[in-house]
């Protein structure tokens, strides 16, 4: 049986009217995408220009500026804001005298935790995880370093400080008055030595801030905590070496805040306190309020 020949089918070719229009539309379909793609890049331009200068410069940047460094380690405004607003614990007012402070505070904590990691102290983040929720505080950095701070001292003291101190130490219990000039303080002296009462005068008489009202009674201290109570280690250089039931010689002090005057120290008594145990107290210092 012959096989069929194949029809060879005309090959088509589009006419010049054909191919003009398929070149207009092509060129218009690339005119279109030009444009498209120039708005769309003018609208991504717009929207990084509004985003840069209405938040990143206002908002973002002075946020994440450094404010605070400790030997390396940074803290940003945000840090700080939130370190502060706690600290101010939702009083606005508190804030303008908070600044100093927590700045303070917070580099403190920062040398805190780095001096503790040296010597083999660390608070794991479970343990800050757990103080923050019996607290009932909030979940921020700036909280989670305050409360690791706090530990960290409350270990310290326990297990570092602790048994590097002694288990006694020395007391004296005293009474004292600052007066303007040698010749009062040689007088008053002479009147103690008549029977005059050492604390109504030193009510009456002494320059001491608030001695009218504790009439120079500074009560029972170990040695060394009245230079900083005084800001002057006369006292304390007196008080140890004298002994019980004496009253000092007009002692002159050039370096109290009136320029100079004098003093006369009473001892009372002296006794040998037990070391009490430092576990289980809480500290935060930075949380403290200024009075108004």
């Amino acid at each position: 049986m012959a096989k069929k020949k194949r029809v060879a089918k005309p090959e088509y070719k589009p006419t010049r009217r054909q191919l003009s229009h398929w070149q207009r539309q092509q060129r218009r379909r690339r005119l279109i995408l030009s444009l498209g793609m120039t708005v769309l890049a003018a609208v991504v331009i717009l929207v990084g220009l509004g985003l840069y200068f209405q938040w990143y410069l206002p908002e973002y940047k002075p946020l994440h500026q450094t404010v605070i460094e400790v030997n390396g380690t940074r803290f940003n405004m945000d840090y700080f804001i939130k370190a502060l607003e706690f600290n101010a614990g939702g009083q606005s007012m508190y804030v303008p005298y908070l600044v100093d402070p927590t700045a303070e505070a917070i580099q403190q904590n920062e040398l805190i935790r780095q001096q503790a990691q040296e010597l083999g102290f660390t608070i794991s983040d479970r343990e800050v995880d757990q103080e923050l929720e019996n607290g009932g505080l909030p979940v921020n950095q700036a909280v989670r370093d305050m409360v690791r701070a706090r530990l960290l001292i409350d270990q310290l003291r326990e297990d570092y400080f602790g048994p590097q101190l002694p288990q006694s130490i020395e007391q004296r219990h005293i009474l004292v008055m600052f007066l303007e000039s040698q010749s009062q303080a040689a007088e008053v002296r002479d009147r103690l030595e008549v029977g005059d009462d050492f604390g109504e005068l030193a009510g009456e008489l002494s320059l001491l801030p608030g001695a009218d009202e504790d009439n120079g009674d500074l009560g029972w201290r170990p040695q060394g905590i009245w230079d900083g109570l005084l800001a002057t280690t006369v006292v304390d250089d007196y008080v140890f070496s004298a002994e019980v039931g004496t009253v000092s010689p007009p002692i002159y002090d050039e370096a109290k805040t009136k320029g100079l005057g004098y003093w006369l120290i009473e001892v009372l008594e002296r006794k040998m306190s037990r070391r009490r145990s430092m576990s289980g107290q809480c500290y935060w210092p930075a949380r403290k309020r200024p009075s108004r």
